[in-house]
């Protein structure tokens, strides 16, 4: 079965054209193995066939029990394919959203020398600039489009047995697809869902994440903090303001040793005692990242990681990365080039310390992604998200979910051939989150934006709070977000699949 496509365009095909959500076409087919693809190809705005590749099309599925969001793959010829996994399709009807981000002229933007310039950040269109700019035209490769069509609802390919979710036997290693399944408002799992979720005691959401064709086996929450304690290992957490919010999870959860939770501002003072450390150093000069570690005071950081014995050390760097130039400075230039020389040079600290510190544990936490867009009802509504309002130019490139993999396929090719554990969770979760579980589009834990300051902003307020291992005061109004749910559900992961500590 499948839903078949308009016959082909008359005016044949183009290579340097942008993409029209509106004239482009989307067929479902149904798979004799179970479940479905959804096929989209790219058309431009005169109907001519695109055939390269280079769009970032989104498509968001939603059931009466779940939703999560796919970034289709590019097949290279203009065409794309997204999977429907029969874990939902085969008992359920899937609501689908496709949804065109971002389109390209040429399929290897990313892999020109775009740019990324102060004054040149759109106010009154959706392009982005790449060298040379010379005119309109050239400058106009990438396109900000955050646009999403009508639902399409594809049918349920049976009728559901008596269990709503067949039974699944296979355990989560880490790692996998899945979706965020909505809990009941007393905090339990679905009908049907038990043995998915495994031992839940509570729920800090009213969603979870479940992966696909397996199942969790999560202790209960309580029991996660005994965890550090094994093998009485420290660990340091070196990131931006993202990794912050994990580490103020795991400072909350410790309370009793919330004397070990400290800062650290890198190494140019000694490493505190404490069995947790925050460092702050990726996102401080901010706008910067990985440069902080590895440029002038790479030596220092070798030296004081050298010294970490029987440490676990996550690292976390990204959006600092690819975002607008540091302050003083107007342009950057090729960052996904400079971020991958930046891993290399990391790569290369990380092996030497390893060398004399055969104690120590590297983690990778990939860069998450930042929401662009859930539905837009309108053009006007696209606009906005494309940040061309006014004090709002911060649609590209963190809402780009290539550039964001483009980073994480970078990270894991340098850092996993050293036995760094690549933390693939952070990535999928917030890929899939709805809208409800961002404080905004970059931030998603309990204290937001400004945690990793020293003022009195809410972020910093909140965070002085939860690094004594206490509970920061939560408005009436207490959602998903200012819970931190989905920061809490990625930190319970570093637990099941980074450490192993949470499986049974």
């Amino acid at each position: 079965q499948s839903v078949p496509l308009p016959p082909p365009s008359p005016v044949g095909s183009c290579q340097v054209c942008a993409s029209s959500l509106d004239e482009s076409r989307v067929e479902v087919r149904y798979l004799h193995s179970g479940g479905a693809s959804l096929h989209i190809q790219s058309v431009a705005d005169d109907g001519r066939l695109k055939t390269v590749g280079g769009d970032s099309w989104i498509v968001r599925f939603e059931t009466n029990t779940s939703t999560w969001r796919q970034l289709a793959r590019d097949l290279g010829d203009g065409s794309y394919v997204a999977d429907v996994p029969g874990d939902e399709l085969d008992v359920r009807d899937v609501q689908t959203h496709v949804q065109l981000w971002f389109t390209s002229l040429v399929p290897d933007y990313l892999e020109s020398r775009w740019w990324i310039n102060v004054s040149d950040t759109p106010t009154s269109r959706r392009s982005f600039p790449s060298l040379p700019a010379q005119t309109l035209s050239s400058a106009d490769q990438l396109q900000c489009r955050a646009a999403s069509r009508p639902p399409i609802t594809i049918a349920a390919r049976a009728q559901p047995p008596a269990h709503e979710h067949p039974p699944i036997t296979r355990a989560c290693t880490g790692g996998e697809d899945g979706r965020w399944v909505r809990v009941s408002e007393t905090g339990s799992p679905p009908s049907g869902m038990q043995a998915v979720f495994g031992h839940h005691s509570q729920f800090r959401s009213p969603h979870i994440w479940v992966a696909f064709g397996c199942a969790s086996t999560r202790r209960q929450h309580p029991h996660i903090g005994r965890c550090l304690a094994k093998g009485n290992l420290r660990l340091i957490i070196v990131g931006d303001s993202i990794s912050n919010g994990f580490a103020l999870d795991i400072c909350a959860r410790v309370a009793g040793r919330s004397a070990n939770c400290s800062e650290w501002s890198g190494p140019a003072k000694p490493l505190p005692s404490g069995g947790i450390i925050v460092s702050n150093a990726m996102g401080n000069p901010p706008r910067i990242g990985l440069g902080n570690v590895v440029g002038k005071a790479a030596g220092d950081w070798e030296r004081a990681l050298a010294l970490a014995n029987d440490s676990i050390v996550v690292l976390q760097s990204g959006a600092h990365d690819i975002s607008l130039p540091p302050p003083g400075h107007e342009k950057k230039v090729s960052p996904l080039s400079a971020y991958r020389h930046h891993i290399r040079l990391l790569a290369h600290i990380i092996a030497r310390v390893q060398a004399v510190n055969p104690s120590i544990q590297f983690v990778w936490r990939q860069t998450t992604h930042q929401l662009l867009l859930e539905d837009a009802k309108s053009l006007k509504a696209g606009a906005s998200l494309c940040g061309l309002a006014a004090g709002r130019a911060r649609a590209f490139p963190g809402t780009n979910p290539l550039a964001i993999r483009a980073l994480n396929e970078a990270a894991r090719s340098a850092l996993a051939p050293l036995g760094v554990i690549i933390w693939e969770e952070p990535a999928l979760l917030t890929l899939s989150a709805p809208l409800g579980a961002f404080r905004d589009p970059q931030h998603h834990d309990a204290c937001g934006a400004g945690s990793d300051r020293h003022d009195r902003s809410r972020g910093s307020r909140c965070a002085a709070v939860r690094r004594k291992g206490e509970e920061f005061a939560n408005p009436v109004d207490a959602t998903w977000a200012r819970m931190g749910g989905l920061s809490e559900a990625i930190t319970d992961t570093f637990f099941d699949s980074v450490m192993g500590c949470g499986r049974t």
